[in-house]
Formats: C-alpha cells, structure tokens, sequence
C-alpha cells in the first residue's frame, strides 16, 4: 500500500491524486506540532488545502506561519478543543436507557455494549458495537480498544456483555471474551481498535430509528473530504442516528484518553455527531457503505479511524451484504439467523460445524 492510498484515489485524476498527496506529507509533517501543542488537529480538507484547529490560547497567525503555506492553501481554525474518547464512564446518571441499550438477541450493530475485567468488575459502562467482521474462520464484533480491553490505561477488560453493565447488563448478557486489539504504546496510532469473538447469534444489519434496520452495503472503504457520512450509536447526547459531514481526512491529532493524551495518525475529522457512549460506533456513507471507526470527539468536532486500517490492523473482514463470510469458513448453526429458508441458503455455501 501506498502512504496515501486511499480507495477513491482509484478513480480521480493522477494530478489531484498529487494534491492531495502534497497536503497529505504537510499535515503528517506538522504532527510534531500537534504533540507540541500548538494544534489540536491538522489535516486536509476539500480543495485540496491544508486545514488545522489550533488549540486555545495559541496565536493564528503563528500556527500559519508554522505551515509554511500561503493563508490561501491553508484554512486555520482558532480555539479548537483536543478531542477525546468518548466512552461512557464513570458517570452512570447521565444516560437514559431505552433505545440502543436492551437486550438485543440476535445481536445488532449500533447498540450498547460494556467491558468488564476477568474478575466481573466493570472497566466501561457503555459504548457501541460498530460493525460484523470475520477474523480466521470466526465471526465477531467490532469496536474499540478503549471500549473492549481498554489497553491503553491498562483497563484489563475481557468480557464484553450487551448490553452494558449501566443499562442493566450483567455475566448473563455476555456476548464475547478476549478482545484482539491493536496497542501502539507511545508510538503513532493507527487505529483505536478491537475485534471480539461472538459467542451469541447474531443479524448482519445495523439498528436505525424506531427499530427500523438497516443493511451495510458493499465494501468498506476509504470517505472523501466533503462527503456525507452518518453513525448509529448509544451516545447520550446524540442518542439516535446522525448526519454529518468528513471536514478533513490524513488528520494528525492528540486524543485524550482518560490516563494520557495519544497521538493519533491518518485519521477522519467529522463535523459534530459524537458523545459519550458512541465510541465504537461504525461510520457510513450514505449508502450504508463502511467507511470509519468512531472514537473521539469534543463538542466541536468528532473522530473515526479509517475502517480500511481497521481491516488492515486487524487482520479482519468487515461483513456486509455484499461480502459475504469467505468459503470455509465455519459458522456454528446457532450463529445463524432463525430462518430455515436462510438456514438452508447458508448450508449450500458454506461448512459448517
């Protein structure tokens, strides 16, 4: 893979795949920048040009001529917060529990899960399952590290239940064990990432408004600057399906992490569409194709990993309705949906246990 291989750079002009490449080495450039503290973020946006939040108490005029770019290749936003992730925590009186949060079984992405440590004490109360994907033969959910293991403060999680222990979850609502995530200590991170093996049934679809459900549709790739994307997650202020729109891709940007701040690399700047209890939420065109891994956000602005780099770093497939599991892989009659006429589409296709 290229370093900025996008999947729609397949498509366009080798003369604006240059461009884009041009503010792509820029941004990665001025990360050093972002750990120093002068930007909360720094990317490319639709043009091409470079963009940046700059964060607060930090002059405009100094960030810019930090760039080395002319104010006209270069759009500076002042004031910006450093995003965070955006779990639920500790605070379990600031939810409503309803929507996205019962008991769902089959298992449906889109809905409220939490992490508990092998001794059943609770590490997150409640994020959001993101997508299906198989991983080696097996099918499973995926999410994030810090939602699953929470490795990155040494949270020790390991049962993941739906739904989470604050809407009522508890050792009989376990839906998987053992998170496979990606750690990069303190080195650049990719992605904010785990992949759970399911140990329940399943439905390859995601939740929408008034229990409606939606399909993801063909394959995962890579959005573009300007595209409009939506997410389906628990969060507690934007408890519902939401819009938006990607405000910048190849985004440099410090995140918080509740222990340190990490720093994060080649990643999908949105406009607001994220709070507390939307990490691991999946990201989507809006015709339902994968496109990004939720994860952090402030009250300004929100943050996914590229869901091609989740695939990548973890070895994954994400499942649509166009991607099918690949043969031979093995799924456990109890994983399928409960339909003899599917039961027997699946058999001709497919081993099974």
């Amino acid at each position: 893979m290229k370093p900025y291989e996008y999947t729609w750079m397949w498509e366009v002009k080798e003369g604006v795949v240059k461009a884009y490449e041009f503010f792509l080495d820029v941004a990665k450039s001025l990360g050093k920048h972002v750990q120093n503290s002068v930007f909360a973020w720094v990317g490319v946006c639709a043009g091409p040009k470079l963009c940046a939040g700059v964060l607060p108490g930090v002059d405009p005029a100094y960030a810019l001529e930090l760039t080395g770019l002319s104010p006209n290749d270069v759009t500076i936003q002042p004031n910006t917060p450093r995003p965070s992730i955006v779990p639920l925590m500790g605070d379990t009186t600031s939810t409503t529990c309803g929507f996205r949060t019962q008991r769902y079984r089959p298992v449906i992405a889109g809905v409220d899960i939490g992490s508990w440590n092998r001794n059943w004490d609770v590490v997150i109360h409640g994020c959001s399952i993101g997508y299906f994907a198989s991983r080696g033969g097996d099918v499973g959910i995926i999410s994030n590290n810090h939602c699953t293991a929470y490795s990155m403060c040494n949270g020790g999680g390991y049962y993941i239940t739906q739904p989470g222990s604050i809407c009522g979850g508890t050792q009989q609502d376990k839906i998987g064990e053992n998170p496979i995530y990606k750690d990069y200590g303190g080195g650049q991170w990719l992605v904010d990432a785990a992949w759970v093996k399911l140990g329940v049934p399943y439905e390859l679809a995601v939740l929408d408004e008034g229990g409606a459900k939606r399909e993801p549709q063909g394959s995962a790739r890579d959005p573009q600057p300007g595209e409009t994307v939506v997410k389906f997650g628990r969060g507690v202020y934007t408890f519902s399906t939401r819009q938006g729109q990607v405000k910048a891709i190849g985004v440099q940007v410090g995140v918080y992490t509740g222990c340190n701040t990490l720093y994060f690399t080649d990643q999908i700047l949105m406009t607001y569409m994220l709070s507390p209890g939307d990490s691991g939420s999946g990201l989507y065109s809006a015709n339902m194709e994968p496109v990004g891994l939720n994860f952090a956000g402030s009250e300004v602005e929100s943050i996914a990993n590229r869901v091609t780099l989740v695939e990548r770093e973890l070895g994954v497939k994400i499942l649509t309705k166009s991607v099918a599991l690949p043969p031979g892989v093995s799924i456990p009659p109890y994983m399928l949906p409960i339909s003899a006429g599917i039961a027997s589409f699946m058999a001709a296709l497919y081993t099974t246990r």
